[in-house]
């Protein structure tokens, strides 16, 4: 296999396991605390929720070369959490069509501003995955501030709790 994409999927099998773990926490909040306004990135924790999906979503759609709806700006953390699981799929399924040569396939799109813009898929997936860390760490501060204590989101804690130790 690939080791590039070997470790892009370990990467997203982290992602996906920290993403379940804030969705547990998410369950539990009020829709006032999901819309609480904070002064930190997309601006609330349903909203950086929905902007972590909408950017795989996106991005993920780009690398398959398809145009996809436009998904919902107000749902609720189970119906995010349904749509979260189908993107998944969708990405797990685009996995298992990777070569060598898919992975250096060069997409390009157009920025809001209408500039041009490329990147290889590879470097896209590495990004996607990245940018959900960074989110989520948004995420966990605002948790902090509305007086949760957001999970241990470290790689090492998801590694520890697949091998059951």
């Amino acid at each position: 296999m690939n080791t590039r994409l070997s470790a892009v999927r370990e990467l997203f099998a982290y992602s996906d396991w920290a993403d379940h773990e804030i969705f547990e926490l998410g369950n539990s909040l009020s829709d006032e605390q999901l819309d609480r306004q904070f002064d930190l990135g997309p601006g609330s924790v349903r909203a950086v929720l929905i902007h972590i999906h909408e950017a795989a979503y996106w991005w993920f759609g780009m690398c398959r070369q398809q145009d996809l709806p436009e998904p919902s700006q107000q749902d609720g953390i189970s119906e995010l959490k349904t749509r979260w699981v189908q993107t998944i799929a969708a990405r797990d399924q685009m996995f298992g069509g990777f070569t060598a040569e898919s992975l250096e396939r060069t997409v390009t799109w157009e920025t809001s501003p209408g500039q041009n813009r490329s990147a290889r898929v590879i470097d896209i997936l590495y990004h996607v995955a990245h940018h959900s860390t960074h989110h989520r760490a948004q995420v966990s501060n605002m948790l902090r501030q509305l007086g949760f204590r957001p999970p241990s989101l470290d790689y090492l804690v998801m590694r520890r709790k697949k091998n059951g130790s």
